[in-house]
């Protein structure tokens, strides 16, 4: 197991927090009905069918871990269940993974 030092994070937190918060609008997206009128930038990369079930399934495997593992800090923000981004249908699946791959991309260049 790795662990990273505080200043690790610290110089990554408003890049970490960029990322967040493209996830939680696609999260209130889901939860209010238009996110299936999202659709994948024509311009952007494309991405297959596997590369998207495969990054959505690793996300929302990775938020419900966090989920489960730090009840405190959940109820403190007042989530109520995981993010649950594999309840995105169709074309929408494609524009969320454009989406995070572009502002972490843009975020996390020349790093790592």
């Amino acid at each position: 197991m790795i662990f990273y030092s505080p200043a690790y994070f610290e110089e990554r937190k408003g890049k970490i927090d960029a990322v967040i918060a493209v996830m939680d609008e696609w999260f209130w997206a889901i939860e209010n009905g238009t996110s299936d009128k999202r659709r994948p930038d024509p311009k952007g990369i494309r991405y297959s069918k596997e590369d998207v079930d495969t990054l959505i399934k690793h996300i929302d495997d990775f938020t419900e871990r966090e989920y489960t593992m730090h009840p405190t800090y959940r109820n403190f923000v007042g989530k109520t269940h995981p993010a649950g981004f594999g309840r995105l249908k169709g074309a929408s699946r494609e524009a969320f993974v454009q989406a995070i791959r572009k502002v972490k991309a843009e975020q996390f260049q020349n790093q790592e």
